[in-house]
Formats: C-alpha cells, structure tokens, sequence
C-alpha cells in the first residue's frame, strides 16, 4: 500500500499519511507537494483525469477551505498624493484677482496721464481694464465681477450712480428686457424649433439647402429673439469712457505719432486699422464704435494720403471683423458665449486668433481686389 502510495503522488500521500497517522518516509517529507488539488505544482496524473488515490484523499479531507477575501491595500503613496482639502475662500481665486487688480492699480497710479484726459477719465480706464482682465482671469463668476467693478466706480467717485447705470436708463435696454419674456415663450412651446425643422425638411437635402435654411429660418426668428448685447456695466463703462473722452484721445494720440514719422499712407493705413480693431476692446456694440471713432480714423487715414473710397469702404469692413473678439463685442458675440460651447476664457483666446487672422486674410487677399476695383 505504501508503495502505491508513493506512485501516485507525494501531495497525496502527505494528506492520507496525515489523517491516518501512517508514517511518512522522510524523503517524501522533504518534497514540496506536487499534487494540483492540495498545492502548487505539477501532478502527476492529467487535470481532466485525477488519480483515484487524490480523489479519495480530496473527499476524506473534505473541499479546500476558503480562504478569507481581504481589501486590497491601499499604497501610501496613493494616498499621499490625495490633494488636500481646501482652506482658503470658496469661488474666489485669489491670484487671478490679485493679478487684475494690481493692472489697474498700476495704470491709475504709475502710468502718467496723457495730456487730453482727466484724472477721472484715467481712473475709469483703470477699472475698466481690471474688470476685462477679471473677466479673462476668471477670478469670479462675471456678474460678481462686474458688480466689485462698478461699486468700485461709485466708491471711487469715478462715475456717479446715474452714470454708472445709465445704460439702465436707455429704452431699447428695456425693449431688450422684454423681449426675453417672448424668447423664452418660443423657448418654452418649440415655436422656434419647428420653425427651424420645417425649413430643415424641406431645403435640408445638401449641405448647402440646410445652410439656406437655417439661415431663413434664422431671419424670420431674428426680430422676435433678444440681443443679449444688454450687460448694463460694460455698457455703461465703455460708453462713459467715450463720454470722458479717453476713447478719442487715444485716437488723436496715435494720428499725432504717425504723423511724425512721415510714413507713406500704405503704412499708416495698416496702423491705423490695427489701432481701430484693437479699441473694441473699450466697446460692448459695434454701432457706439463706429459712431465714436469711425470719422476720427476716416480723417486720419485722408490726411496720411489713404484713398478716400479705400478709407471709407475697408474701416466698414473692420467692423464686420472684431465682432466677436469678446463676449460683449456685439449681440451675436453673446449668443455665441450664453451656447455654453465655449468658456470665457477661450472666448477671448480665440477671438484673437480669429481676429488676427481675419486681419492678415482681409488685407493680404482684400488689396488685389481693392486695386481691381480701382480704389487705390
């Protein structure tokens, strides 16, 4: 029996030695077990069929017994690395906010005032530029950080409460305000969305009908929709800063630089459109930039020696270009932000790039044509 015992395998003799308190040889003590249902190892006899001897043994000693399922360890890297819990203000980013401050800051009070502009005027300009840059930086939500900057006006004495809401005081404001009650009527009953669809079904065929269409649809929907063009303090700033005339006297100040360069009209008129986009920034419409600086950049660009139908034709054109370098930019540069598609900072971060490239098409591809045209 011992015989047999040791050709059938060593995991097996060690179990049935054990419960039957048959003395195992030490050589066979010695062996690590080999048998696939009792330990690692290889068996001797195939998986698919086990040995009669294992067989028995396994059904004497009973099923293997489970072992105990623990919670693997967590690393202590791992959990070092868990990110602390925060301890400073909740939704106030405070190097971002110190960082549009301290610009402000420094153009009220380190840079000097140029001449044609008033302290108030300055220190508007000051603030208006923190609260751009806020908004870039995002260091609050934008109708927290419009509220700190126009505060800031009224506690500086830099506007007063009329002048600060005054875009409040405008009637289309109002007529705007209203007309969100009849977008939210389309909104809620899908008045627009089958408008849309039925012209969508009927010229959505090619890529080019679906453009027609939505462009119908776009047209007639147009009047009855909002502009939300309508934020009342960049409205507001920017229009007391044309008011002050700071806006103008960064006009006249760029006319009176070039001026003393004696450049041919060829360079001033590159300049000069540069200067009339990037002043955007200091508008929150399109119609109050045009009506503030159009005529200034006209007369300059006549007095360098610029063609008078280029002039007049190609700073119209400008206007169609900086439409959307910023959320308040123009109505449709609103709704293009409220989508939710993009966040404010890539809004501005795109809008330049936009901008800038619109700039390099427009003048590289635009001059061959203009002179085609005959206007230069």
């Amino acid at each position: 029996m011992q015989g047999r015992l040791l050709k059938s395998g060593n995991s097996c003799l060690l179990s049935s030695a054990h419960h039957r308190n048959v003395p195992v040889p030490a050589r066979v003590a010695s062996q690590p077990p080999r048998c696939a249902l009792h330990g690692r190892g290889t068996s001797l006899f195939p998986l698919s069929k086990p040995s009669p001897l294992a067989t028995c043994a396994s059904q004497e000693d009973g099923p293997p017994p489970e072992q105990p399922q623990t919670a693997p360890a967590v690393p202590q890297a791992a959990a070092a690395a868990a990110p602390p819990a925060p301890t400073g203000p909740v939704g106030v980013k405070i190097i971002p906010a110190l960082q549009a401050i301290a610009v402000g800051l420094a153009i009220r009070f380190l840079a000097p005032i140029p001449e044609g502009i008033t302290p108030q005027g300055w220190s508007l300009l000051s603030i208006f530029t923190s609260t751009i840059l806020g908004l870039i930086l995002d260091p609050l939500p934008v109708g927290a950080w419009a509220l700190i900057a126009v505060t800031v006006t009224l506690a500086t004495n830099t506007l007063t409460f009329a002048q600060a809401f005054s875009a409040m005081t405008n009637e289309v404001i109002w007529l705007i305000v209203v007309s969100f009650f009849f977008a939210k009527g389309f909104e809620k009953t899908g008045l627009g969305e089958r408008l849309a669809n039925l012209f969508v079904r009927a010229l959505g065929k090619s890529s080019l009908g679906l453009a027609v269409g939505l462009n119908v649809a776009e047209c007639l929907l147009a009047p009855a929709m909002p502009s939300t063009s309508a934020r009342a303090v960049l409205i507001g700033m920017s229009g007391q800063l044309n008011n002050l005339g700071v806006i103008k006297a960064f006009a006249g100040t760029v006319g009176g630089a070039l001026a003393t360069f004696n450049m041919g009209w060829l360079p001033v008129f590159g300049i000069l459109h540069a200067a009339f986009f990037v002043l955007h920034y200091m508008f929150a419409s399109q119609t109050a930039h045009v009506g503030a600086l159009y005529s200034a950049f006209c007369a300059m660009m006549l007095s360098a020696g610029v063609p008078p139908v280029l002039a007049a034709m190609t700073l119209a054109y400008s206007v169609n270009l900086f439409g959307s370098i910023t959320h308040y930019a123009s109505g449709q540069a609103a709704v293009f932000y409220g989508s939710g598609f993009m966040s404010l900072q890539e809004v501005f971060k795109l809008g330049a790039l936009n901008g800038l490239l619109a700039m390099i098409l427009w003048g590289g591809l635009g001059m061959p044509v203009w002179k085609m045209l005959g206007w230069w």
